[in-house]
């Protein structure tokens, strides 16, 4: 699980946070996940239906104040 915690209006400037590099150590080996699920928080929880997560050539993208075209429950291919 991965997350950012902006506290930020939803109409403040935007703000990107990237991950890279996913990953994780059993006791026996290395694992990585082949892709993430997205889950925003719901507006009636505090959140903002213009934050967006999106893939890139470096990692995941997640960006506040945006446009939001990947939808609540997406898988994202890393």
């Amino acid at each position: 699980m991965v997350w950012s915690e902006v506290f930020a209006h939803c109409d403040d400037p935007s703000v990107p946070v990237r991950w890279s590099d996913f990953g994780a150590r059993t006791a026996v080996e290395s694992i990585a996940p082949l892709s993430l699920s997205v889950n925003y928080q719901s507006y009636a929880d505090g959140g903002c239906t213009n934050t967006n997560v999106f893939a890139d050539d470096v990692g995941v993208v997640q960006v506040t104040n945006a446009e939001r075209g990947t939808p609540q429950g997406a898988t994202i291919s890393l």
